[in-house]
């Protein structure tokens, strides 16, 4: 066995620049897959934290026809049956209770439908960002107090100022209309097209008493240390609130479209990488063809000497695997620089991408990972496309015969 692999070492330097040349496919297929599933799951991991921190949470607490139908009539009392087994458990870092609902706000003689996102400022910080993403003026301080935070861009749209007073109406869980005065002290802006253009932002206690919603919540939004986390806590929660109807949901389930758009992504990615590699793959069985074919005469003396097809046919898969493992190896050495690159310095896009991105619900920032995973599939996807593609020219090695080996030309 030694000795067969020294002659395949040997034989793969005996044509260095068509080594170089299959080394360097193998190594620029791998660089490609890495750099791609890299920048998809980094982008991803990113899209998925902020709209976590700025929408569903790791989980929710609801009803179980809430997803369908978000209504306050799907909505829940939230007692302390509910706030007990939160408080027990020690793998949440925090938990917040919140409000949706949609409503009117007028100012003047201008009225614009909104989206009512009613929540405890105090509990709020330790599940989302919204106190951070403050465009101008303040935050809400007090739980109940008649104050709202309003999306920069609907402000822009109602011609209001931070300061002014607002109506605010909106159907209540008991069917009648509510309506307070609410004095607009500042604008956020989160990213979201959708919450800049239509959020309004207020007390939970205040919104309770508009309406109508006394010790009753939509929501109750659950933060874990990580995503790896959820299954886990899921499993642990859902037991004690079987009898309550209530259910306990992950992001991907609240926030549905951002999965089925992340998804979606990734499939159509993977077929990208699919056909690249299929392409790299058939140019490395071209040069194996090239390398065998040329040697056939060799090869016709080798086994006119004795060595049988088998050895002979073994020494051409070494020839192959040493190449693979070369390949492979500076493959990941070029991948892991790329991928680090742009981790630590992520690609910011510009331009129109900035509104196509955001349209779609996505940060327009492209950061990659190093999950290493990602170099464990990449490696094995590259070495099992180029094994496959000697599969052939072994093949040819193996069935070669001494006679038509020394004649052929």
């Amino acid at each position: 066995m030694s000795l067969i692999l020294t002659l395949a070492w040997r034989n793969l330097w005996r044509n260095k620049r068509r080594s170089v040349i299959s080394l360097a496919a193998i190594a620029f297929a791998l660089l490609m897959q890495a750099a791609q599933v890299g920048l998809q799951q980094g982008t991803y991991a990113e899209n998925i934290e902020v709209a976590i921190r700025l929408s569903s949470s790791h989980m929710q607490l609801q009803t179980p026809d809430y997803a369908d139908k978000p209504t306050l009539r799907n909505s829940f009392s939230y007692n302390a049956a509910v706030r007990g087994p939160l408080d027990s458990a020690d793998f949440i870092t925090a938990y917040a209770p919140r409000i949706y609902s949609d409503g009117l706000v007028s100012v003047g003689e201008k009225s614009m439908g909104v989206m009512i996102v009613a929540l405890d400022p105090a509990a709020e910080r330790g599940i989302s960002d919204y106190h951070t993403k403050v465009n101008d003026g303040a935050f809400l301080q007090s739980n109940d107090a008649f104050d709202i935070v309003v999306g920069y861009k609907l402000l822009e749209n109602l011609g209001a100022s931070i300061g002014d007073s607002v109506v605010v109406l909106s159907q209540g869980f008991d069917g009648y209309l509510g309506n307070f005065f609410f004095r607009i002290t500042g604008t956020i802006k989160t990213g979201s097209p959708e919450s800049d253009r239509l959020g309004i932002f207020m007390p939970l206690g205040t919104s309770q008493e508009l309406l109508g919603m006394w010790g009753r919540a939509s929501v109750v939004a659950i933060a874990l240390p990580s995503l790896d986390d959820i299954p886990a806590a899921r499993e642990a929660l859902q037991p004690h609130y079987t009898e309550q109807n209530l259910v306990v949901r992950p992001w991907n389930e609240v926030l549905s479209s951002l999965k089925q758009m992340i998804e979606f992504d990734r499939i159509s990615g993977d077929i990208q990488m699919l056909l690249l590699t299929m392409v790299i793959a058939i140019g490395i069985l071209n040069t194996l063809i090239m390398s065998v074919t040329e040697r056939f005469r060799e090869f016709g003396i080798m086994l006119s000497l004795g060595m049988n097809n088998g050895t002979l046919a073994l020494m051409v898969v070494w020839e192959v695997l040493l190449l693979a493992l070369l390949g492979v190896v500076a493959g990941n050495a070029l991948a892991l620089g790329v991928n680090a690159w742009l981790t630590f310095s992520p690609i910011e896009l510009g331009g129109d991408l900035v509104e196509i991105y955001e349209e779609w619900g996505f940060l327009p920032i492209m950061r990659s990972s190093l999950a290493p995973m990602i170099f464990i599939r990449s490696s094995l996807t590259i070495f099992g496309f180029t094994l496959l593609a000697a599969v052939y020219p072994v093949w040819k090695t193996f069935r070669l015969e001494p006679l038509r080996g020394i004649r052929y030309t």
